[in-house]
């Protein structure tokens, strides 16, 4: 896929979590600053356990249908610490912390490319595992349409038939009109090939606007 075919699409749909910023970057802060807390409250260790676990869960396909209350559960469960406190820990630091340091991460390229497709009135639209309203805002984004598990028509983690069906609905357009732009071939293409819609990994796209 060349730029040329890229810019012809009508309706383009972005995946978050490394595709529009670093992942390994946001990881490497990250880490810094949890073993650093952590470091200071080592009595504190299960939360991190849960976060740990908690991440886990979301990659293995058994948990990809239930709620991300149930995950937060079973992660606590593992890690042997208050439901409770395992939500708060991973609230705190894998939705909140990162918005702090989002834009440092960000794929500056990438922003500026939504924001030129968007003027020439093409759709951006969100797929993300995870919540991303937050993120978006804190990367000046403006999508016209968000799909996470949290909706009820979709219910589960990438990859997901029935949630491609769903947005592949929604959007209402021909899979020849839409580009799935992503960073991960096991959940971002397969969710692609599901729809029969063209595929562009983040690292090829990146290439192409250097």
């Amino acid at each position: 896929m060349d730029i040329h075919l890229i810019h012809s699409k009508k309706v383009f749909i972005f995946d978050v979590d490394g595709t529009l910023y670093s992942q390994p970057k946001m990881r490497l802060s990250m880490a810094i600053r949890l073993l650093v807390h952590y470091g200071f409250h080592f009595w504190k260790v299960k939360e991190l356990l849960s976060i740990y676990y908690f991440r886990k869960i979301r990659e293995d396909e058994a948990f990809g249908s239930i709620t991300m209350d149930e995950q937060i559960s079973v992660a606590a469960r593992k890690a042997g610490v208050d439901v409770q406190k395992a939500k708060d820990a991973i609230a705190l630091w894998m939705f909140e912390a990162p918005l702090a340091i989002i834009k440092k991460c960000a794929f500056e390229s990438v922003l500026e490319f939504i924001h030129q497709i968007q003027e020439d009135g093409r759709e951006v639209i969100i797929y993300s595992d995870y919540p991303a309203n937050e993120k978006l805002q804190t990367l000046g984004l403006n999508p016209s349409r968000i799909f996470t598990p949290e909706n009820p028509e979709i219910a589960e983690l990438k990859p997901s038939k029935k949630a491609m069906t769903y947005i592949m609905r929604e959007i209402g357009c021909s899979p020849k009109e839409i580009v799935y732009i992503g960073d991960r071939d096991e959940k971002d293409r397969v969710s692609a090939d599901y729809s029969e819609i063209d595929y562009c990994d983040i690292r090829y796209l990146l290439r192409l606007l250097t």
